[in-house]
């Protein structure tokens, strides 16, 4: 029985005690004692059903809760018992010197920019940011802006196939030619999809050409 149809037969006999009081007080001699505490008894029993009832449905509820919880520890040992951080560990070991790699040559090859500049500066050849004013595009070409964050830089374009200036994909002095044209040939709408899709093909190359042919 659920419990609108206990709470449904609950005020029937409520509303049938109600109704027979209600007649003895009219004066209708049929109404007898019994017949009054009959009614009465099972209007006591209807509110008994409710109580089952709601009962009833807080068992369910537990049982249901029970086998949600039992399935969940049998998901959560198999991912315990299956759970090796090897690939993680190593994935995580590779970039960490692949940040320590580039970092270091950024910074060695910002050491020697500035010694360029300071030397330029000291012959009276440097006009500008350009330390030999004639070759100012091939400077600009190979420049190595201090206030950027190549290793930030790297790590966005790794995490969704691009970096962002401004909210728009941005190339650098260290793409290629061949990556400069495919950052630039992002659409603007789908970008972000169309990022990962190039992320990850990226990778998948890189994996295979680690792969014995």
């Amino acid at each position: 029985m659920t419990i609108a149809t206990a709470e449904r037969a609950a005020q029937d006999a409520a509303q049938a005690v109600i109704d027979l009081e209600e007649r003895v007080r009219d004066g209708d001699t049929t109404v007898t004692a019994t017949m009054l505490e009959k009614a009465r008894k099972e209007a006591s029993f209807a509110q008994l059903q409710i109580d089952a009832a709601r009962r009833g449905v807080e068992k369910e509820r537990q049982a249901e809760h029970a086998a949600d919880v039992k399935a969940f520890m049998a998901d959560y040992e198999e991912h315990m018992a299956g759970a090796d951080l090897t690939d993680l560990r190593g994935a995580y070991a590779d970039a960490v010197v692949s940040v320590a790699y580039l970092f270091t040559l950024l910074e060695d090859r910002r050491r020697e920019q500035t010694a360029i500049m300071n030397r330029g500066q000291s012959l009276g050849l440097t006009v500008g940011k350009t330390p030999v004013p004639n070759d100012a595009d091939r400077w600009r070409e190979q420049f190595l802006n201090p206030a950027t964050d190549f290793v930030a830089l790297a790590v966005e374009e790794g995490q969704k196939g691009f970096a962002s200036r401004n909210g728009q994909p941005a190339v650098h002095v260290l793409h290629t030619p061949e990556r400069r044209e495919e950052i630039g040939s992002l659409p603007r709408d789908d970008k972000h999809e169309r990022g990962i899709e190039m992320r990850d093909r990226i990778l998948n190359e890189a994996i295979a050409a680690t792969e014995p042919a």
